[in-house]
């Protein structure tokens, strides 16, 4: 049997941090992707359909995900200066979530791992 003395005590405010600033930059980045996904349906239903109607929740699969994702990434050849801001937006809000929550996950992991 494993023998497990990881104290988790120091770990709860650092946590705590992570945790309301993704629980707050989050919604901002899905209403940036609803945007995009909107607009997409409303004035490009061809590139909607490219990407394989992607949508926030239902119709979502692991490819629709990477095409969009993919897509905020890559210039699209649509000349929508909105979009583009909108693009920009999801791209920056993406970006900033995953420097909150990697160095916190590999932190974590580490932490963990150190104790054995």
């Amino acid at each position: 049997m494993l023998n497990f003395k990881y104290n988790m005590t120091n770990i709860i405010p650092l946590f705590s941090v992570v945790f309301i600033l993704l629980a707050i930059s989050s919604p901002f980045y899905f209403l940036a992707l609803s945007q995009i996904i909107n607009r997409l349906k409303n004035n490009y239903p061809q590139k909607y359909e490219e990407l394989g109607k992607p949508s926030l929740f239902l119709n979502n699969s692991m490819q629709n995900g990477v095409n969009l994702i993919r897509f905020l990434f890559v210039a699209d050849g649509l000349n929508d200066p909105e979009l583009s801001r909108q693009k920009n937006i999801a791209k920056s809000l993406l970006i900033i979530n995953l420097l909150i929550f990697i160095p916190f996950f590999i932190y974590i992991n580490l932490r963990i791992l150190l104790q054995f």
